[in-house]
């Protein structure tokens, strides 16, 4: 967590370790009375005929300030301001696609005997737990379409990169009734009081899956609708014909974008063995691309790690290479003498599956190529694992890779590609990475209820 004393977090700049702002926390007293406030705010939102107008003002406001929201975003979690722009730019579209979509009753049956119907209504309050990794386009992720179904929202971001949240809350202001939707700044201990207080009928969560256990645990006496988007160890499969130059260009966009800190990045990739070292080779000449360094400099493509803890568990996972046989294969420049939480990113070979690297999800820029010699081989090292949040198969033939994809254990299977999550496709995991669906109309119908109604036209007995 960021210091701080009993009422403040010092917000952290990552990359220069320096004190962004100091930020008033609040207790579980002012969730008690913010849950008051949300509650009549709540009774006004329900009157409003047409929500979606407010969203699409929530868009042009968010996109106006594109700029600002990005310098930010980069100073309290360290990313880069081309990174950090690019995310503003999906919040923005994540409310106006919201504001695109409805909720108006769906129709069962309809004979000349009865018809059934099916409507929406929503859960009341929402509580939406967003993580240090994409704190802008999480919080509209869930916001967004948790607002358009009816609900008022209470927001918690990680405390290490509460900023950005605030300064989104600040352009909420302008367009929702007041009270409707309210940031606290909190540890542990708001999180715990947000997910057990039963004046909070949904949680959202994005984070790790030992979060997403206790949230379950702590909700369970409400019976609370949940979602939970958690870690992940996504493998990505090279087969023999894959296109191998798209094949690296694409996972390494992905692998250390945001300096690794991606949910679905591929985290493990298996290549032919015959490939192996020409892959490694192309994994390499790729960070010698690019530039670690502070996110506020436009040159920079890698930033630090976003907080302390994440640093010390990237260094212990980098010297646990040495010790499972591992060689680590860098070729990126920077960061100089800056003092932040900076991971060199690397190209680790040499590890089987029982190395820690392989094992546990790093959520950072080291990533791990093992060389394979058969593919039904290579779909049981994949799928061994307790995650299943996502997984990439590269293939020139189609039919193969879609075989291939189709045997892997993950929430989304993409196919020479890997990434993105897309606002109008559902986006979830299967095991161990989570519960539910955000994105698309299915993150939508997330927060609400369904009720049937079913209406008799007539009566089933005959005249005389």
């Amino acid at each position: 967590m960021a210091n701080g004393d009993a009422h403040h977090i010092e917000v952290l700049n990552p990359a220069t370790l320096s004190v962004v702002e100091q930020v008033p926390t609040q207790s579980a007293a002012d969730l008690d009375a913010a849950l008051r406030t949300a509650s009549t705010a709540r009774e006004e939102w329900l009157r409003v005929p047409q929500r979606s107008v407010y969203l699409e003002a929530v868009s042009e406001l968010i996109a106006a300030e594109t700029e600002s929201i990005a310098q930010v975003l980069t100073a309290e979690q360290g990313k880069p301001l081309t990174q950090a722009r690019l995310e503003v730019g999906v919040a923005a579209r994540a409310f106006a696609y919201y504001a695109g979509q409805r909720l108006a009753p769906e129709v069962l049956h309809d004979d000349e005997r009865r018809r059934v119907e099916r409507h929406f209504h929503p859960l009341g309050v929402a509580g939406l737990i967003t993580a240090w990794n994409f704190p802008v386009a999480l919080l509209a992720w869930k916001a967004a379409p948790a607002l358009l179904a009816g609900n008022a929202v209470i927001i918690k971001p990680a405390p290490t990169t509460p900023l950005s949240a605030l300064r989104l809350q600040g352009l909420l202001d302008k367009v929702f009734p007041q009270g409707l939707v309210q940031t606290l700044v909190g540890g542990n201990d708001l999180g715990e009081a947000i997910v057990t207080h039963p004046g909070i009928g949904k949680i959202s969560f994005t984070g790790s899956t030992q979060t997403g256990r206790a949230i379950m645990a702590g909700s369970a006496p409400y019976l609370k609708r949940l979602t939970l988007e958690l870690g992940g160890n996504d493998p990505a499969v090279l087969l023999p014909d894959a296109d191998l130059a798209a094949a690296v260009s694409g996972i390494a966009a992905v692998a250390f974008r945001n300096a690794g800190q991606v949910c679905i990045a591929p985290k493990r990739v298996y290549v032919p063995r015959d490939l192996h070292d020409e892959v490694v080779d192309r994994f390499v000449d790729h960070l010698r691309g690019q530039r670690v360094g502070d996110g506020a400099d436009e040159q920079t493509t890698i930033g630090p790690v976003q907080n302390a803890a994440q640093a010390t568990r990237l260094t212990r996972l980098r010297e646990s290479v040495a010790a499972d046989g591992g060689l680590l294969h860098a070729g990126a420049s920077g960061p100089g003498d800056l003092p932040g939480y900076f991971v060199q990113p690397a190209v680790v070979t040499g590890l089987d599956e029982s190395a820690e690297l392989v094992r546990e999800e790093q959520f950072g820029p080291l990533l791990p190529v093992l060389a394979y010699d058969d593919v039904d081989a290579v779909v049981r090292s994949a799928n061994r694992t307790e995650f299943g949040l996502g997984a990439s198969v590269w293939s020139r033939d189609l039919d193969a890779a879609v075989a291939v994809a189709d045997r892997l254990d993950a929430g989304t299977r993409w196919v020479n590609q890997h990434g993105p999550a897309e606002l109008d496709i559902p986006f979830g995991g299967v095991k161990q990475s989570g519960l539910g669906s955000e994105l698309g109309r299915e993150g939508l119908l997330a927060f609400t209820e369904s009720r049937i109604t079913n209406i008799k036209k007539q009566s089933d007995r005959t005249t005389p």
